[in-house]
């Protein structure tokens, strides 16, 4: 349970980090293509975390069902 929970937070955090990225991007420049490279750096931060955390929750159901 522990480690959903961390992969959890994970992702969280993930997405607050990539909030701040698009906010700090769209308050530096108003020329959206500067800073749509980063943006789309965090976005794939973010979804590395979900992956992450969808692999944590496939082994802990596939542990499960082969345990019983």
């Amino acid at each position: 349970m522990g480690l959903v929970s961390l992969a959890g937070s994970g992702v969280l955090a993930a997405e607050l980090f990539n909030t701040a990225v698009e906010h700090l991007g769209s308050l530096a420049s108003r020329d959206s293509s500067r800073y749509s490279r980063r943006k789309d750096c965090a976005s794939g931060a973010v979804l590395i975390a979900v992956l992450g955390a969808i692999s944590v929750g496939v082994a802990l159901i596939v542990h499960f069902v082969l345990t019983k």
